[in-house]
């Protein structure tokens, strides 16, 4: 399956380093596989869910400036295995929003 067409977005004021930062931090604590991470381009790849029965979930994110000390989040889903858990995109950035001011 494809990765969703339409992002989850947000919009924090904070520069891209501590949006990133929090991202990996999170990611982190959900016990996440990060497959890619450039702070450079703002990029972070990661899948979720572990064993042979688990669902299996691949997480993207992608960071832009957007002015002064504002960054816009733009994360997208695609389940790996089982249907994957359209879930944890929600639950990580509940969790992102209580780390970072929105705007």
């Amino acid at each position: 399956m494809a990765t969703t067409t339409v992002p989850a977005q947000r919009a924090y004021s904070v520069t891209p380093n501590a949006v990133f930062g929090a991202c990996v931090t999170v990611l982190g604590q959900m016990r996440a596989d990060i497959r890619h991470a450039d702070a450079e381009q703002g990029e972070i790849i990661a899948q979720v869910g572990q064993g042979w029965l688990a669902r299996i979930s691949e997480l993207r994110f992608q960071l832009r400036p957007a002015g002064d000390s504002t960054t816009q989040l733009l994360a997208y889903f695609r389940p790996v295995r089982w249907g994957g858990d359209a879930r944890l995109l929600t639950h990580i950035l509940q969790m992102l929003d209580t780390r970072l001011p929105r705007t």
